[in-house]
C-alpha cells in the first residue's frame, strides 16, 4: 500500500505542476483579446512597446501571479488547519479565522473608512490573529489539555458570533456591505506587480517557512 501510494505521488506531483504551468501560460495568451504566444514572449524581452505587450505585463501577468499565490495561500491555510485539528476535511472557517478576518474588515471600513488593499490586508490579518487567539484561549478552558475537538467547537461557536456581527454591521452600511461582498467573492484584479509583492508574496513565504 505504501509503495503504491509513493509511486502514485511521484507521478501526480509532476503531472499537477505541468497542468499548473499550462494553465499559467494559457492565462497569458487567452483573454478578451487573444494574443499569439510570440507576442507574450516578446513582452518579456523588455523591448516591446506595443499595446499588446502592455496588456501582458500590466494586466495578465499580475492576474496570473495573483492566482498562483492566492491558490498556494489557500492550500497552505488548509494544510495548517488540518494539522491543528487532525481532520483531513478541516478548513480555516472551522477555527473562526475567516469570520475573524471578515469582521475586522467590516469594522475597519465602518469606523475608519479603510478600503485600500493594504488597509484591508492589515485588518484581515489582525482579525484572523485575534480570532485564533480567542479560540485557543477558549478551547483551553475547563481543565485538561487543548485538544482538536475543543479547538473545533470553540472555532465554530466564535465563527457564528462573528458572522452575525459582520452581517449586522454590513447591513446597516451599504458601502461597507459592497466592500465585504467584493472581498468575500475574491478578485484577481491586481493593478500592479508592486501591489502583489507587498500584499501577498511576503506573507505566503512566511507561512510556508513556518509550516515546513
Amino acid at each position: 500500500m505504501s509503495c503504491s501510494f509513493s509511486v502514485t505521488r511521484a507521478f501526480a506531483v509532476p503531472g499537477l505542476l505541468l497542468l499548473l504551468s499550462l494553465a499559467a501560460v494559457l492565462s497569458l495568451v487567452i483573454g478578451a483579446k487573444p494574443l499569439p504566444a510570440a507576442v507574450v514572449l516578446e513582452a518579456f524581452t523588455g523591448v516591446c512597446q506595443s499595446a499588446d505587450c502592455t496588456i501582458v505585463l500590466d494586466a495578465r501577468l499580475p492576474r496570473t501571479l495573483a492566482g498562483l499565490l492566492a491558490g498556494g495561500a489557500l492550500g497552505l491555510a488548509g494544510a495548517l488547519m488540518q494539522t491543528l485539528t487532525r481532520n483531513p476535511l478541516a478548513d480555516p472557517g472551522i477555527l473562526g479565522v475567516n469570520n475573524g478576518a471578515s469582521f475586522a474588515i467590516v469594522l475597519g471600513a465602518a469606523l475608519f473608512g479603510f478600503s485600500t488593499p493594504l488597509e484591508q490586508l492589515f485588518m484581515a490579518f489582525s482579525g484572523a490573529l485575534i480570532a485564533s487567539l480567542i479560540v485557543a484561549f477558549t478551547g483551553s478552558q475547563g481543565g485538561g489539555q487543548l485538544s482538536p475537538v475543543r479547538l473545533t467547537l470553540a472555532g465554530v461557536a466564535l465563527g457564528a458570533v462573528l458572522e452575525g456581527l459582520t452581517s449586522g454591521i454590513a447591513l446597516l452600511n451599504p458601502e461597507v456591505y459592497d466592500q465585504l461582498r467584493f472581498w468575500q467573492a475574491g478578485s484577481l484584479d491586481i493593478r500592479s506587480l508592486q501591489t502583489l509583492k507587498v500584499a501577498l508574496a511576503p506573507w505566503l513565504s512566511l507561512g510556508s517557512w513556518r509550516y515546513f
